[in-house]
């Protein structure tokens, strides 16, 4: 009986640690870069919904991400006429 009890009050303490030295703005520069599949979705901008189609929605937020938007972006990650 005292062992769950003894698991959970350990898990609650290292959770709770985890988090504990970082500053706002590190806080927020994590959730920025955030890889679940939502926040890459929101980050892209698409109009894909990701519940409706899935591979769709991800395969259009990644080339939206990798391009800067659009159909020829302006911050591309790769350039036919780069200076």
């Amino acid at each position: 009986m005292n062992k769950p009890y003894a698991f959970i009050i350990i898990f609650i303490f290292l959770l709770s640690g985890c988090n504990n030295n970082l500053s706002d703005k590190e806080k927020k520069d994590l959730w920025n870069n955030a890889q679940t599949q939502g926040e890459i979705v929101n980050r892209s901008g698409t109009p894909f919904n990701l519940a409706t189609d899935k591979d769709l929605a991800m395969s259009d937020a990644q080339n939206r991400l990798m391009t800067g938007g659009g159909l020829l972006g302006n911050k591309a990650s790769f350039g036919f006429f780069r200076r």
